[in-house]
């Protein structure tokens, strides 16, 4: 049987000065640095157990702080309330990712970001998807080597894959402005992306629409969705992920940056579109010169450099003739 793979870290990066982050200054105010403390211990507890995340739920959240006031908070004379408030306050000033503090978890999209890095040389590695916040496009930014990316980035070949056959042997004899209603007493069972609920059949029906049939294991990923997000906002992003030519991931990594942000309603959304990769300009035909052309640059005449140049000429000379006078 082999052993199980690691997945906290035995040390981790962290920028120089980074107490002088603008999102300190209410915390060092009010605790002064035993607020920075306190959050250096919380990144302890996170790198050292899951390495991107911990759960404060339930029965955790009172062994998180009974651990940070053992090891850190009794020697500043801080008790329970004050590390609850601390807390409190670094979610607040987005230390911590506001929408995880409120499903139980402390993490923060930096923290999955050093994490990801940290861990890039690793044969063998994988997260939580649901607690996961970065998106494929940053892990390829970050780099490629990461087994994180390796266990994204087949899931979304996977599902294309399944898609382009789905399209092959079975096509969407569903029209476009028409959906399929969920079978009665399938509920959860439905094949798709699914659940119970109408707001859960909405979703399934946009799925079947831009993405087809889906696997069983894609209605977690749906139902860790937050309520408060518009269905209107989802289908737009289901929209723009099959447009791209992707699948039902990539559309997930979009949807749970948009709750991360704070847009959940299609008012929020109008206002804070998508960002789009600008299409690159066509390459010119004319040929290649080198020429500059300065508009603001002023045109002189012949006259007004002449004139100029007798006038430097005539500071040159009695400067010089100051400089005898003097030394005279």
């Amino acid at each position: 049987m082999a052993a199980p793979f690691k997945t906290g870290l035995d040390y981790y990066p962290r920028k120089v000065k980074f107490s002088d982050d603008r999102r300190f200054i209410g915390l060092k105010m009010k605790w002064g640095n035993k607020a920075v403390g306190l959050y250096e211990q919380i990144l302890d507890a996170i790198y050292s157990d899951k390495g991107y995340y911990i759960s404060i739920k339930d029965e955790e959240r009172d062994t998180l702080i009974k651990w940070l006031w053992f090891t850190y908070a009794q020697y500043d004379g801080l008790n329970a309330d004050d590390i609850e408030e601390m807390i409190e306050m670094m979610v607040e000033e987005k230390l911590f990712d506001r929408n995880m503090y409120d499903r139980g978890i402390l993490t923060s999209v930096e923290i999955q970001e050093v994490y990801y890095t940290a861990t890039a040389k690793r044969k063998e590695l994988y997260v939580d998807e649901a607690l996961w916040m970065l998106d494929i496009e940053r892990m390829e930014a970050l780099g490629k080597r990461s087994p994180i990316y390796k266990q994204f980035f087949s899931k979304i070949n996977d599902v294309n894959n399944s898609q382009t056959k789905s399209n092959k042997t079975r096509p969407n004899k569903i029209k476009p402005n028409e959906t399929k209603p969920l079978p009665t007493g399938e509920g959860e069972a439905a094949e798709g992306c699914g659940g119970v609920g109408e707001r859960d059949n909405k979703i399934r029906e946009l799925c079947k629409k831009y993405f087809g049939v889906f696997h069983e294991r894609d209605k977690k990923k749906v139902s860790g969705w937050s309520s408060a997000i518009d269905l209107k906002v989802i289908e737009d992003a289901f929209k723009l992920t099959a447009e791209r030519g992707k699948g039902l991931y990539y559309a997930d990594a979009v949807i749970q940056r948009l709750i991360s942000e704070g847009t959940l309603t299609w008012e929020d959304y109008a206002r804070k579109e998508l960002q789009t990769a600008p299409a690159k300009p066509a390459k010119s035909s004319a040929p290649y010169t080198t020429k500059f052309v300065n508009y603001n640059q002023p045109e002189y005449t012949d006259e007004e450099i002449n004139d100029a140049i007798e006038r430097k000429k005539q500071r040159r000379r009695e400067q010089s003739e100051n400089a005898e006078i003097t030394l005279s």
